[in-house]
């Protein structure tokens, strides 16, 4: 049976009142974390944000990894092969103190326990469900594991329940029976995958926090195909306590590349939350900057660069640059590279508006 990830620090930990009432929780198709530049990406889109947690799908990293990273983020992901699947957290460093555990289920379910004081707990299980071209077989067994996981939580009876991700899905808008799962609200028609998430949801007494918000068309879509002409909604966060929910949103302008769109909603909490007196100790970096830029430069002025170069070219050859001079490092779990380049930040910026005006004109 899967181990229970230990805490991030076994000290004993000194805790702090704190006026925070409530915490922010998402879900990120990032379709692949598998380099480091990935991540980086991803970290510097979240530093603009006021995000809490965030569950990602589709990290595509093997083995289970608890990275404290060297920006406001602390990292876990569990696959079991490299390239496929995957499944993880990043967690803001304030709630560092906080993490009970993290527990991997398969490489399509995670979860995460939070620590919220006074014996209460909030716990948050990321997914990612198995796609239209997978089996029954496949989706039967992704729905019986979650099912079981569910069941072992609400056995801890001050737990708070959030169950979140890619469900890949479409539960369309709901009906008058099925009002205790699906509000008023939702998008496009329920495909044969809905169906059976909102006979799951039924059984399991949850509801589809997405549909009782009301959003315009595009603000409610978490998918659209590459060409940008299909958009559906198939990222959905479920909870067994609706009265936790403060508010639900779709971020359209969140300034990473990927097909889907993070959906996030903020949770009341009843009391303050404890939190650490004292400051986080940054892990000392092992890594040569100066040698790492040069082998990025180095890389980068071997290929042949051209004036006319469109911006998603220059972008590739950058990245591979960096994944060439990454392997030429050694790895370690605690210390990552922090920063992009200024020069590749504005390049992704570039790219991020490029793709918004090609949307906007279709």
């Amino acid at each position: 049976s899967p181990r229970e990830s230990q805490t991030i620090s076994s000290q004993k930990k000194n805790f702090t009142s704190c006026m925070k009432s409530h915490i922010s929780v998402g879900t990120f198709n990032v379709r692949t974390l598998l380099t480091e530049d990935r991540l980086v990406e991803l970290e510097q889109a979240l530093q603009k944000t006021d995000l809490d947690i965030l569950g990602v799908s589709e990290v595509r990293r093997a083995n289970e990894n608890i990275i404290i990273r060297q920006s406001n983020y602390i990292f876990y992901n569990y696959g079991t092969k490299r390239g496929i699947n995957g499944v993880g957290f990043l967690i803001k460093k304030d709630l560092r103190q906080n993490i009970k555990y993290f527990k991997p289920i398969s490489d399509r379910i995670v979860e995460l326990g939070i620590n919220l004081g006074s014996r209460r707990s909030l716990n948050v299980i990321q997914v990612y469900a198995p796609t239209s071209s997978s089996s029954e077989e496949e989706v039967d067994n992704f729905y019986k594991e979650l099912e079981e996981t569910i069941i072992k939580v609400k056995k801890k009876t001050q737990s708070k329940l959030i169950i979140m991700g890619d469900f890949n899905s479409q539960v369309g808008v709901g009906k008058k029976e099925e009002n205790q799962v699906l509000g008023m609200y939702g998008l496009g028609r329920r495909n044969q995958r809905g169906w059976k998430l909102i006979r799951f949801c039924q059984q399991q007494q949850l509801s589809i926090v997405n549909s009782f918000f009301k959003k315009r068309r595009g603000r409610r879509w978490t998918w659209q195909s590459p060409d940008g002409n299909y958009k559906n909604e198939i990222d959905f966060i479920l909870t067994k306590n609706r009265d936790i929910i403060q508010s639900y949103e779709v971020w359209s302008n969140f300034e990473y590349h990927s097909d889907h769109r993070p959906v996030v909603c903020k949770l009341k909490i009843d009391k303050t939350i404890p939190f650490p007196t004292k400051n986080i100790v940054e892990i000392q970096k092992t890594l040569d900057e100066e040698k790492f830029k040069s082998d990025i430069q180095n890389y980068f002025d071997k290929k042949d660069i051209t004036v006319d170069m469109d911006v998603q070219t220059m972008y590739d050859i950058i990245e591979n640059s960096i994944k060439l001079a990454i392997n030429n490092h050694p790895k370690t779990k605690k210390v990552e590279s922090s920063k992009l380049s200024e020069e590749t930040k504005e390049l992704i910026k570039r790219r991020e508006q490029m793709r918004r005006k090609k949307v906007k004109s279709k």
